[in-house]
């Protein structure tokens, strides 16, 4: 963050602070005005912060401007998928044509867009039954 004040020599030092409880894990410089991390962030548990931060000059009297910034927290694929299920079983008649559909398997994953797509395959390689990679149909 950066603010500027007109005036000069030491009416002109401005000093920054954050006000509010929603800097969470943020901390700003007060010389330089520089956002910080202090944790880590976590998107899952929250994805964005709303800051507000003060600009105050040296002057007396003093003065001060604030400025809302908005923090959006991106996602990394750091959750691993989770079956809704800890395990299935499905029946089949023994005369059933090649394709019919046996059961359903289902996941979720707790990251966003791209990190939270699955994908499903069997682990051996099977002649048998085979599971659609986008659905989870097991066939």
């Amino acid at each position: 963050m950066t603010a500027l004040d007109p005036d000069t020599g030491s009416n002109a030092r401005v000093s920054y602070r954050l006000i509010g409880d929603d800097a969470g894990p943020v901390s700003i410089t007060s010389s330089t005005g520089w956002l910080q991390l202090r944790d880590v962030l976590d998107r899952e548990s929250r994805d964005r912060y709303e800051l507000v931060v003060v600009a105050r000059d040296a002057g007396v009297p003093s003065f001060e401007a604030t400025a809302t910034v908005s923090l959006s927290v991106l996602d990394a694929n750091d959750n691993d998928p989770v079956f809704a299920a800890p395990g299935y079983e499905f029946a089949v008649e023994e005369n059933s044509p090649a394709g019919t559909t046996v059961g359903v398997v289902a996941a979720s994953d707790a990251d966003a867009d791209v990190n939270a797509e699955i994908r499903f395959s069997l682990v051996q390689a099977n002649h048998l039954f085979d599971v659609d990679p986008l659905t989870g149909k097991f066939a």
